[in-house]
């Protein structure tokens, strides 16, 4: 049995090779957001803040893009996709608005998914 050569991907570029590089870690900051117009302004910010687009923020969050695009126009969508997004934007929800909980709670009483589909 021969090996297989994986030399040429043992040097792919680290940015930890810089020797200025630093290692930031930021916490998440615990915040309590109450109307769907204060997510939405959350997530905007700091989505700009963080020089993250749409797509950017999708991908990370592991989101559908149409997700991400629902909440930073209108504050609304499942509590599922909201708290990714507000995790990969580092903000840590004390309490989410009672309107996208609500709509949760209304889905799973019909059998509903995150999608809106009936299971």
């Amino acid at each position: 049995m021969t090996g297989i050569d994986y030399s040429e991907y043992d040097r792919l570029p680290n940015p930890m090779d810089d020797p200025n590089a630093k290692i930031e870690y930021v916490l998440p900051r615990p915040m309590s957001i109450t109307t769907t117009e204060q997510l939405r302004d959350i997530i905007a910010a700091k989505s700009d803040e963080q020089g993250l687009s749409m797509q950017e923020l999708a991908r990370e969050s592991m989101v559908p893009v149409n997700a991400v695009a629902k909440l930073e126009r209108t504050g609304e969508g499942s509590v599922h996709d909201a708290m990714n997004v507000l995790e990969t934007l580092h903000i840590k929800p004390m309490a989410l608005p009672p309107a996208i909980v609500e709509a949760a709670l209304h889905a799973q009483s019909f059998g509903e998914t995150s999608s809106g589909k009936s299971q």
